[in-house]
């Protein structure tokens, strides 16, 4: 009888054990994380080319001006209502328009935001005036390194040839939609030069032959 008694408080000492270990409470601090990104990479394929242009002299009181269509990348000139003292301006070939990717996951539009750079006015009615009162800042120049030689204002920037989706927006103010099951978006970018309408005294008024350059910045967002 004794050794069934110790026996029977042996086995409920340990069961007691047991209970007291099961209350016991740890804690441990995991961290948290996040990544904010607010712009997407736009990864440029081309660049602008506006080909070889004939252009001899620019004039204050008027202009003359080049459009790039970006799907196909066509040149049609034109001029303002005011053309004394500006010389032809001609497209003589290899103008091509920029190319730019963005890689997408799903079907959520992405904003495309272009250059504003834009007279007050459509090009070829705008007066000279107005083509010096820049929407979205200060004119981009298409220019030599001289900085007395006549420029160019790069300007009217749009965006054509989606693949990969659709722009539901419009050419200034791209909105570029994936299609389902799309990994990128390849659009085509265009603009126009017009060439330079001077302020009071400046005296930039010949165009001389060289590679007349400038960049523009392209930004993306959802």
């Amino acid at each position: 009888m004794k050794t069934s008694f110790h026996k029977t408080a042996i086995v409920a000492s340990i069961a007691m054990l047991g209970v007291a270990a099961s209350g016991v409470a740890s804690a441990v601090d995991i961290g948290a994380t996040a990544t904010v990104q607010n712009a997407l990479t736009v990864v440029k394929v081309t660049d602008l080319n506006m080909g070889t242009i004939f252009a001899t002299t620019a004039a204050a009181g008027g202009y003359r001006y080049l459009t790039l269509a970006p799907a196909t990348s066509a040149v049609t000139a034109g001029a303002g209502p005011v053309t004394t003292g500006v010389g032809t301006v001609l497209s003589l070939g290899g103008a091509a328009a920029a190319e730019a990717t963005i890689a997408v996951g799903g079907t959520t539009p992405v904003n495309v935001v272009l250059p504003t750079q834009a007279a007050a006015a459509a090009l070829g009615t705008a007066t000279a005036a107005q083509m010096v009162t820049y929407a979205g800042g200060s004119p981009i120049y298409l220019q030599l390194a001289d900085p007395a030689v006549a420029k160019f204002m790069l300007m009217e920037f749009t965006a054509g040839g989606v693949t990969g989706g659709t722009n539901t927006g419009t050419a200034s103010v791209p909105i570029l939609t994936p299609s389902f099951g799309s990994t990128s978006l390849s659009f085509k970018i265009g603009a126009s030069v017009a060439t330079d309408v001077l302020g009071s005294g400046a005296t930039r008024t010949a165009y001389q032959n060289g590679n007349y350059t400038a960049t523009f910045p392209v930004t993306a967002n959802y």
